[in-house]
């Protein structure tokens, strides 16, 4: 059954498992690794160029 214009205004609160859906929706398999290697990339580049003095 389609909501009614009242549930279309005020939908019901989301919760821990809706949150968490939300997050991963569109994400692929490898996407917490690749975020985790890109924190590290720029790590190390952070630290060589303090090494090379710029």
């Amino acid at each position: 059954m389609a909501p009614g214009p009242e549930d279309e205004k005020n939908p019901r609160p989301l919760d821990a498992d809706d949150i968490a859906l939300l997050k991963t929706y569109g994400l692929g398999p490898y996407s917490a690794s690749i975020k985790k290697v890109e924190k590290e990339i720029k790590e190390m580049a952070k630290k060589i160029n303090d090494l090379c003095g710029e």
